[in-house]
């Protein structure tokens, strides 16, 4: 697996234990050969204001005992409206480890054991990433290197000499100078149709296929060409019986 470039936040009210946790987690990765961008915020507000200005991280190490909003709330607000990042709590508090796991988090980690704990977080992380690397899309976006999962892209649009993804909880688009036959190229027999010329649409996405419209779950309405309507449904429908048997 080739190096990737990583994005990992750090949620700390405590500046001592920000930069501890920053320089252990730079130094873990370097000596597994794997750059890393950390982002570090003094509060769950701040972490979340990023989030809804566009940030993403593959990785966030979360205080859990914070003033104001607290850790364990921040993730459960972040659950419900939908997000799923990858979350480890970073607390000496062993007793919230049962209530922290409604939120589904990626691992737990102790600040007294915090090198030895997180070895293992970052060990599981990577072995995650690269199971999952069948299923992720790499998109250079304004010089920067976005790990997609799949099932965050909602559809792909072609406009003048550049293509703009649209993404789960990006309010604005990301665009990218790949050419659209690259990118239908490696996501046509992975759950992505074209509905319309120069527009891929993620199946999982679709709501309701209309005559000449699809309405999509998000609310977005997308043209559908007349001469691939009937084997655009027809797609759409191997696409989910082949879901449907696919799930135990």
């Amino acid at each position: 697996m080739s190096t990737m470039d990583f994005s990992l936040a750090i949620v700390d009210d405590d500046a001592k234990d920000r930069k501890m946790v920053f320089e252990k987690l730079a130094d873990l990765f370097k000596t597994r050969q794997r750059t890393v961008r950390i982002s570090s915020f003094p509060n769950a507000e701040s972490y979340l204001i990023a989030l809804n200005a566009g940030d993403t991280f593959d990785l966030t190490f979360l205080d859990i005992e914070m003033p104001g909003m607290d850790g364990i709330t921040m993730a459960k607000e972040m659950r419900t409206a939908g997000r799923k990042n990858r979350i480890v709590y970073v607390s000496n508090r062993e007793d919230l480890v049962f209530d922290s796991l409604e939120t589904k988090p990626f691992g737990f980690v102790r600040k007294s054991h915090f090198e030895r704990d997180s070895d293992k977080v970052i060990d599981s992380f990577l072995e995650t990433i690269k199971e999952e690397g069948k299923s992720v899309f790499l998109l250079v976006s304004e010089g920067r290197q976005i790990n997609l999962s799949l099932g965050e892209i909602i559809y792909v649009e072609s406009k003048g000499k550049k293509q703009y993804f649209h993404v789960l909880h990006q309010k604005e688009s990301l665009p990218t100078s790949r050419t659209m036959k690259d990118i239908k190229g490696e996501l046509e027999d992975k759950g992505f149709l074209e509905c319309y010329k120069g527009i891929l649409v993620n199946f999982l996405a679709i709501k309701v296929i209309g005559e000449d419209s699809i309405q999509l779950k998000n609310g977005s309405i997308l043209p559908l060409a007349r001469r691939k309507a009937n084997d655009f449904r027809k797609e759409y429908m191997y696409l989910m019986q082949d879901r449907i048997q696919n799930v135990f």
